[in-house]
């Protein structure tokens, strides 16, 4: 479609070129018409063009119809019903759909009429407009002979009958159910932490293994942690063990009989992808060998030589060298790494990149963040660790050209769903509210940056227009999408849905967890009231933890006797001190009315997910508690500590500032919402193991066919950065990119639905928050 608008777009502008200009010196521009046509009936076929019937085209008093002015063209674009007649597939216009039409008017070039235009003879909407059946339509850039109009336009009838929309509510129903069970679903069975630890590698590869025969196979190559080298000739030996087999060597010992600049150039060699064109270290990290956890150990009478011919190339491979004394490296081994030293390189020169994701400072985050690199010493390799000296990748920029680079920059993620005000769309014609998913970078949905573009974005794109006119057909491109998104009961690509939207006053920043939490159940709205920006009151909490409580259950909690206070029976009091989320202010009195602090919200909730842990299947994780790092952490009461201490761990309670957390603070009920809704997923977040999904379709060099097989490290989503299988990882919030598409499919299921999902992890070398398949990880819970 977007290729059809440009080629219009382009056949105007020949036909504003092939004009005389002296054709409209002739002709009095026309600021307004106002068209009446017949609307297409339900049921006749929607083509390539429709043909319409013109009933009336005037400007104020001037019939435009006697003067020869037509419609030429129109496109109707919407949701046709799909009729398969002998294997081909007609459409049709449906009952009570909203359609984008677009239509070009057509004014006789020896007339006495034409559209108004500016001094370089174009149409638009500065100049020209129109209305068509009494609805305002946008005017494009087009011929004053041929102005081209595009208008919203809804065919008569009733789109479902009362059994229809029976229908239709129970599929949603039924997909919003799978859509919830989905975004709050642990895909495995949790580990506890001493399997997780028995499943870490380095806590099984323990053997020493000693190689004085380059052709002798190496035994149980998983289990070796240590590998002394004491032969002349290692390279046929290489390939063998550094590619794959030895996954957790940690040591490498190196005999006085190996030259050592010849070892590492070996060893770089056979290390090199030629189909990607980069050395392994360059593509994964899942591996030792490939980051500076590998330790290579030469005796301290090979410093000399290998300084010298390193003056002339540099130290390229991500591992360290040490040096150990004399020149018997079996005992130098038993006496250990301790007993070594890596002080043998003097001077160290910063001025060297080695391109090793232990290296690098920054990994690029679409939008956001560019990949950059520490400097590397170019005689030992050693990393300089120096946030003021990075460099970016300056072998892989120099072979792109600068359009690739703005493309780069321009990369925005669309996983997110941020159900706000900026990517909201409007209802389709399901009655679900819609909306553009967002860049989980910098926050912004699809239609903000195409109403957004800048000259940056312009040249990226290549094309040549003016700026002006590169927006202006981004936003009919956007007006396109979002009138197809709203005119059809399916998922249109690129948003997602809503059953409900809030109503109630909130500050932009809370829109989002506004609209999740009252689709997640947590909202009793009559009593929250229509002002979520007012503090929240002990009872009006107490709706939102019970409600909480009971949705991630299943289970409705039997509320306290009715007597139990004094000063109310409210249920979701009388449930909420049954459930142990909450006591009174005193033996008889609860204090409904009384203002709920942060340390008091935080206890509440922390009390509910205790609750929630107790009666289901979701567990939480250990944590380690960031309390003391606020400066004002001595003022959490004594009996809020444990409480306000995990729900900050889990980032569910953040605080106000870098350095104050403010458990004394009044909270807001958008605030309290806010935390309610992160605890919806709160079991999400935390530890988990990298447990990399076992059925990878690829080549099995084994068979030299195609089949099922194992693969033993997970990458980090848009990065070549790999984990090894047994790491540990912090996962920070819920998952994200659940199948709506799925959803809706016949005999779908949760699986389906998350098979494709991402979740934002601490990258463990640059403690960045970004993404890794959801499937590749294991949940270690107490």
């Amino acid at each position: 479609m977007r290729r059809r608008i440009l080629c219009i777009l382009l056949c105007l502008c020949i036909t504003v070129v092939l004009l005389p200009t002296t054709t409209f010196a002739a002709s009095t521009p026309l600021k307004h018409v106002d068209i009446v046509i017949d609307l297409p009936q339900a049921g006749e076929e929607n083509g390539w063009e429709v043909e319409l019937n013109a009933k009336s085209i005037t400007s104020g008093n001037i019939d435009l119809l006697s003067q020869g002015v037509y419609i030429s063209e129109s496109t109707w674009e919407g949701d046709n019903i799909i009729i398969d007649t002998n294997e081909l597939y007609q459409e049709q216009f449906r009952a009570g759909t909203t359609y984008l039409v677009t239509m070009k008017l057509a004014f006789p070039t020896d007339g006495s009429y034409c559209a108004n235009h500016s001094s370089d003879y174009l149409t638009s909407g500065d100049t020209f407009s129109a209305t068509v059946n009494g609805v305002p339509a946008t005017v494009r850039s087009s011929a004053p002979y041929f102005p081209t109009l595009q208008v919203s336009l809804t065919t008569a009838g009733e789109r479902y009958t009362e059994e229809e929309k029976t229908q239709l509510n129970q599929q949603l129903d039924a997909k919003t159910s799978l859509l919830t069970q989905a975004q709050r679903a642990v895909m495995y069975t949790p580990r506890t932490y001493a399997e997780a630890m028995s499943k870490q590698l380095e806590n099984f590869a323990t053997e020493v293994a000693v190689v004085t025969d380059p052709n002798r196979y190496l035994e149980n190559d998983d289990k070796i942690r240590t590998l002394i080298i004491d032969v002349d000739n290692v390279h046929d030996l290489l390939f063998d063990i550094f590619t794959g087999r030895c996954l957790y060597l940690k040591e490498v010992w190196l005999g006085d009989k190996i030259d050592v600049y010849a070892f590492i150039n070996s060893l770089k060699d056979d290390l090199w992808n030629p189909g990607a064109k980069a050395h392994e270290w360059e593509l994964r990290s899942d591996a030792p060998f490939l980051t500076a956890e590998t330790t290579i150990f030469i005796p301290e009478s090979a410093v000399a030589s290998l300084k010298e011919s390193l003056s002339t190339s540099s130290y390229s491979l991500p591992c360290t060298i040490k040096t150990y004394s004399g020149n018997d490296v079996y005992a130098a081994q038993k006496a250990g790494a301790v007993a070594a030293n890596d002080n043998w390189c003097t001077n160290h020169k910063y001025n060297f990149q080695i391109r090793s994701f232990d290296r690098v400072y920054t990994l690029r985050q679409g939008c956001k963040d560019a990949l950059l690199y520490y400097w590397s010493c170019s005689i030992c390799g050693k990393c300089e660790k120096n946030p003021n000296h990075v460099s970016t990748n300056t072998t892989w920029s120099a072979e792109r050209t600068e359009m690739e680079n703005l493309v780069e920059k321009l990369a925005h993620s669309d996983h997110a769903e941020y159900p706000n005000q900026e990517s909201y769309i409007g209802v389709n014609a399901a009655g679900e509210h819609v909306y553009w998913t967002s860049c989980e970078y910098c926050g912004h949905s699809y239609s903000y940056l195409q109403q957004h573009l800048t000259a940056r974005d312009l040249a990226a794109s290549g094309m040549e227009l003016s700026l002006k006119r590169y927006q202006e057909e981004a936003n009919y491109s956007l007006k396109w999408e979002e009138s197809n998104a709203i005119s059809t009961t399916e998922l249109y690509p690129g948003t997602f849905t809503m059953r409900q939207k809030n109503t109630a006053k909130v500050s932009s920043w809370a829109d989002a967890d506004v609209n999740l939490a009252l689709n997640d159940n947590l909202l009793d709205v009559s009593l929250l009231g229509s002002d979520y920006t007012k503090n929240i009151t002990r009872l009006q909490f107490c709706s939102v933890a019970v409600r909480l409580a009971e949705e991630l259950t299943g289970k409705t909690i039997t509320p306290a006797p009715a007597n139990t206070f004094s000063d109310t029976d409210n249920p979701y009091v009388l449930k909420a001190y049954a459930a142990g989320i909450t006591s009174g202010i005193s033996a008889t009195a609860f204090g409904p009315n009384n203002l709920l602090d942060r340390q008091q919200m935080a206890t509440f909730l922390h009390r509910t997910l205790q609750y929630v842990e107790k009666n289901s299947s979701y567990k939480y994780t250990d944590y380690t508690s960031k309390l003391s790092s606020y400066n004002d952490s001595s003022q959490v009461a004594s009996w809020a500590k444990e409480s306000m201490a995990f729900m900050n761990a889990l980032e569910l309670v953040k605080g106000t500032s870098a350095t104050t957390l403010s458990p004394g603070n009044k909270c807001t009920i958008e605030q309290a919402i806010a935390v309610a809704e992160r605890s919806v997923y709160a079991h999400q977040i935390g530890w988990y193991q990298v447990a990399p999904f076992s059925n990878e379709y690829s080549y099995n060099s084994s068979t030299g066919g195609h089949g099922q097989q194992a693969k033993d490290y997970a990458n980090l989503v848009g990065t070549d950065m790999t984990l090894a299988a047994g790491d540990l990882v912090w996962v920070t919030g819920k998952l994200t990119g659940v199948s709506n598409l799925v959803a809706t499919a016949p005999e779908s299921d949760i699986n389906d639905c998350i098979y494709s999902s991402i979740i934002p992890i601490i990258n463990p070398y640059t403690g960045q928050e970004m993404y890794m398949r959801y499937r590749d990880l294991v949940p270690v819970r107490h």
